[in-house]
């Protein structure tokens, strides 16, 4: 047969560099182990008629200094006086924060990976500038306001010339329909949810928010029927003993995309079944516990970065049993690719962060 190996780092935190010489450095930096068994791939339910995932990858939000808001203030006339992040890369670093006025209705709420946490998702706080009615078609306004109109002609000053380089800032965000498809139609309805994932990352996060939710480029999201299909899909995502089937699914060290819902055999949502019906309640109980914690650390430690409180909230889900919860009725659904037990062989995903 064929012996399957996995060239591990023996330190996350020292890898090989670019100037590196390999020969020289390979066995002092790494390490070859035995690769886990492959796990059967099954397709999910999540899958449309042609095969492709129905979660879909966010917008492209950037550039931040000219749309990402830092803050603002309600104006006399209603319109919001704001000001933007600055941008960390050049070109757009050199044009520094932006300042001007714009309608209220075009400040949205946006979910953020840096804002999406296990059954959780903080969108105060992570606001962008976005220039669409209600209804999701594009505001006309944005042609005569002078904050955008700005915005643009510095948008046009860095844009590249390829062919497919959207010639807006507008067209931009909304390249491939990634906006403007988050928007308008069932977003309105607030009896909906839509469940949010990483795109990249060591461990699936998942969380449910509320429809007109738009989510960034670095999250997956996808508009459920009901708000206890979004409850069942974010326990089954979170779900410990599925991470190693997840992470095998991956074609890189990082990326998760759509990649396990054609591995991972995740069966479509039905309200007859005991076990679905039961990760809904396991789901509500998570988030609950993770909206206390995540409120704790705002209030005591408001610096700490998303992977740090990540970590928190699943150690809260750990000691209360909620992620032994989660184990167990996962492991009823979908029995060939959950862990069946925690070793040496197996470590729990969240203890061995």
């Amino acid at each position: 047969g064929i012996a399957r190996f996995i060239l591990k780092n023996r330190d996350p935190r020292d890898k090989i560099g670019t100037t590196d010489d390999w020969g020289e450095t390979a066995d002092a930096k790494t390490v070859l182990e035995a690769a886990p068994e492959l796990l059967p791939a099954k397709a999910s339910a999540y899958l449309n008629s042609r095969g492709r995932a129905l979660f879909q990858s966010g917008f492209k939000f950037e550039p931040h200094c000219l749309v990402k808001v830092a803050g603002y203030q309600v104006l006399a006339n209603g319109n919001l006086g704001i000001t933007t992040a600055p941008s960390r890369h050049e070109p757009w670093r050199s044009e520094g924060v932006q300042t001007g006025e714009v309608p209220a209705s075009w400040v949205r709420n946006l979910a953020l990976n840096e804002g999406m946490f296990p059954f959780h998702c903080q969108l105060e706080g992570h606001a962008g500038i976005i220039p669409l009615t209600d209804a999701g078609e594009p505001d006309p306004a944005r042609e005569t306001n002078p904050y955008w109109v700005k915005a643009e002609t510095i948008y046009r000053r860095y844009r590249t010339l390829g062919e497919t380089t959207p010639a807006t800032l507008l067209g931009r965000l909304d390249y491939q329909g990634k906006l403007t498809r988050q928007t308008g139609g069932d977003a309105a309805d607030i009896t909906l949810r839509k469940v949010l994932y990483n795109a990249s990352g060591h461990t699936l996060r998942a969380c449910r928010v509320e429809p007109s939710a738009i989510a960034e480029s670095k999250l997956y999201h996808f508009l459920c029927s009901s708000a206890d299909e979004a409850a069942y899909l974010t326990a089954i995502l979170n779900a410990p003993c599925l991470q190693p089937a997840y992470r095998q699914s991956m074609k890189s060290d990082r990326d998760f995309v759509q990649h396990f819902w054609h591995t991972v055999p995740i069966p479509k949502y039905n309200p007859r079944r005991v076990t679905h019906r039961a990760l809904v309640k396991a789901c509500q109980r998570a988030e609950e516990t993770a909206a206390a914690v995540l409120a704790v650390l705002a209030q005591n430690q408001p610096n700490m970065k998303q992977v740090g409180r990540s970590q928190r909230v699943r150690a809260a889900l750990l000691e209360q049993g909620i992620a032994q919860c989660l184990d167990r009725l996962a492991r009823r659904l979908i029995r060939d690719h959950a862990v069946r037990r925690y070793d040496a062989a197996h470590p729990h995903p969240w203890q061995s962060q």
